[in-house]
């Protein structure tokens, strides 16, 4: 061994310390190896570097391999560390150095590395383009200034830049020497190895570069499915840990175990490097590709897997779906109802009354029901957005242009752009007809509205004599019994015809006309549906399927961004060309777990799952789907929602 190998001499005292010693101290807890091969990272301010001279009265100069960088800088034995003044160093080097005098920091630029540390700190943070985020590093001993020059200990030098520290007592230098490869490959039996990460839109691609052509490898999963590790013989590979900011890929942490080997009666040193790669979600499978010295491991990101299939009973499917999108991982739950099963649909209020609220299970067990999703927008206290119909009986009118689900007498499901062309209240004796603007609904100026038992004893109107607005009690036979200002008791087959003063004003010819004892007939217009012909109608929006092609109606339908814009837990309902009817769950708001579901990209999959004609319905954390006395899905928030009205699937 070499007197350069031998001691690293500093003169301050006369002490002397075997390199050996030093070299495994400042080689300790590397990283990166791009901050490895080509960046230093060390403090500095912006006065000269002044060459010192040792005890002797000799320089003590600074060298690179074989060239000079500084005409003398003195290293400092401090509290048993080395610490050096190094801006002449790290220009040589090609480094960019910026010195803050307001924050006492100090920024080292190396190509895409940028390294910003600050006086009397021991913390470096470190960022570059193959780091998603920034990462501290701590190094032993504070920067200091003294004599005004910024001294850093000489490890952190080395560690980060990667070179040894060599004395070389003959000729009085301190050499910084690049570690080279061993000469004797005969007593190794493994290859130093690289690897490279490469996130893609689509997939993340781990490549291991410069392996023995012999080199054997494993892929183990653990039992969380989200986790797994990679184990490759005779193979070295610097232990890190790397954390990234991606939707799928979480950490890789690389360690290495010596083994070693007997061969010909001679010792031999080996290596088998382990990977640990965390994942934020589980995927269904990895491709693993071998070539030229290269073992390349491909992520998806984007995947479809079904993890559970079962019958419920006969004619009704479920599936559980695992999928995954550049942005996450999604969960989608859905229900098959074959059209010719001796199974039925129904919709059902929440607490058997319109405007209540009531838990997807209470309603699903008190209706008896195999299976139940959630069904339609409602407001605060309970009562339904949109078209509600059931068993014949309006219950609430259309929203302009939306659409809605309707399911026929006939058991026939379809999904329609709702028509609404008001009612019309015709006096039989007078030969005169009232139009009717809504049904169930707050009175507006104008407004003549009809309210039935199912928005509840009373129509909650008010009762000033001071107005002249007008309620006309009507029996299940039509006939007038009763004549109020407001706040009418509803009789529980017949109605109330509340009139607005306005309309009162302006048409008070007709309104004389009506008294106790007058017999009256009230139908709906509903375009091309008959009211007679419904089991149930209830409205959705917006349509995401018509006639086997995706496309998402927010505009002609008027629907909310809130709604329409970005991913949120959803359900739906679709019918496929066979008349089956598809109920899909999807949840979100789960980063890691679910996302949840554009629109476009629910009525994508529900097409790719058969659906020939869809409608999106509540979504939101009133995303539920119920059976076999259980929730299935992962409802947002953490507890399930009150909701309005309900899907049930019921025996015929």
């Amino acid at each position: 061994m070499s007197s350069k190998e031998m001691y690293l001499t500093n003169f301050f005292g006369g002490v002397y310390i075997k390199m050996n010693i030093l070299k495994e101290y400042l080689l300790k807890d590397k990283i990166y190896k791009k901050l490895l091969s080509g960046t230093l990272a060390f403090s500095l301010i912006t006065s000269p570097v002044i060459a010192s001279e040792d005890s002797s009265g000799s320089k003590l100069p600074i060298f690179i391999d074989d060239t000079e960088i500084t005409e003398g800088v003195l290293p400092q034995l401090k509290d048993g560390r080395l610490f050096g003044p190094v801006r002449n160093i790290s220009e040589e080097l090609g480094a960019y150095v910026e010195y803050n005098e307001e924050t006492k920091e100090v920024t080292l630029y190396k190509e895409d590395i940028k390294i910003t540390m600050t006086i009397n700190s021991n913390i470096a943070l470190i960022s570059s383009d193959e780091l998603d985020i920034p990462i501290e590093k701590e190094f032993d001993s504070p920067m200091y200034v003294e004599n005004g020059r910024t001294f850093i200990p000489l490890r952190f030098l080395a560690e980060n830049f990667g070179y040894n520290v060599v004395w070389d007592e003959s000729d009085g230098t301190v050499t910084l020497t690049e570690p080279k490869e061993s000469e004797d490959k005969d007593d190794e039996k493994y290859n130093k190895i690289d690897f490279d990460v490469d996130k893609k839109d689509d997939r993340i691609e781990m490549v291991f570069d410069d392996l023995d052509e012999s080199a054997a490898y494993e892929l183990n999963f653990n039992e969380k499915e989200s986790d797994f590790e990679i184990i490759i013989d005779s193979a070295k590979l610097k232990e890190q840990t790397l954390t990234f900011n991606d939707p799928l890929l979480k950490e890789i942490k690389t360690s290495q175990v010596e083994r070693n080997e007997k061969d010909e009666n001679k010792d031999v040193k080996n290596y088998a490097s382990t990977i640990k790669v965390s994942l934020n979600y589980p995927v269904p499978e990895i491709k693993t590709k071998e070539s030229d010295k290269k073992l390349a491991f491909t992520i998806p990101k984007e995947f479809e897997a079904t993890i559970e299939e079962k019958e419920i009973t006969e004619g009704l499917k479920f599936s559980s779906i695992r999928k995954s999108v550049q942005d996450g991982p999604i969960k989608i739950y859905e229900l098959k109802l074959d059209s010719n099963s001796a199974l039925e649909t129904d919709l059902v209020l929440a607490q058997n009354r319109f405007a209540g609220l009531e838990r997807l299970d209470n309603i699903a067990k008190r209706n008896k029901a195999i299976a139940a999703i959630n069904g339609g927008f409602f407001w605060h206290a309970g009562h339904p957005i949109g078209l509600y119909a059931h068993n014949q009986r309006l219950y609430r009118e259309p929203s302009d242009n939306r659409s809605a689900f309707f399911y026929s007498t006939d058991g026939e499901p379809s999904i329609e752009r709702t028509t609404f062309n008001g009612g019309e209240l015709f006096i039989k004796d007078k030969d005169i007809s009232i139009e009717i603007d809504g049904i169930n609904r707050n009175r507006e100026r104008k407004d003549v509205i009809i309210y039935t038992s199912e928005h509840g004893n009373t129509t909650g109107t008010s009762t000033s004599h001071i107005r002249n607005h007008k309620e006309f009690v009507i029996d299940s036979n039509g006939t007038i019994t009763h004549i109020k200002n407001g706040n009418s008791n509803i009789p529980s087959e017949g109605f109330v015809l509340s009139i607005h003063e306005e309309y009162i004003n302006g048409n008070q010819d007709k309104i004389n006309l009506l008294s106790t004892g007058v017999n009256t007939d009230l139908t709906w217009d509903l375009g091309d549906k008959n009211l007679d012909e419904i089991k149930f109608g209830l409205g959705g929006s917006p349509r995401i399927i018509e006639n086997n092609k995706v496309e998402i109606s927010s505009v002609l339908e008027g629907v909310s961004d809130n709604i329409s814009k970005g991913r949120s837990p959803r359900t739906a309902i679709g019918i496929t060309s066979d008349n089956d009817i598809i109920f899909t769950v999807v949840d979100g708001r789960q980063p890691g777990t679910s996302i949840g579901m554009t629109l476009e990209e629910l009525g994508e999959f529900m097409k790719d799952r058969g659906a020939h004609d869809a409608l999106n319905l509540d979504g939101g954390g009133s995303s539920m789907m119920w059976f076999d006395d259980k929730y299935q899905n992962s409802y947002s928030p953490n507890t399930p929602r009150s909701i309005s009205n309900a899907l049930i699937i019921t025996d015929k």
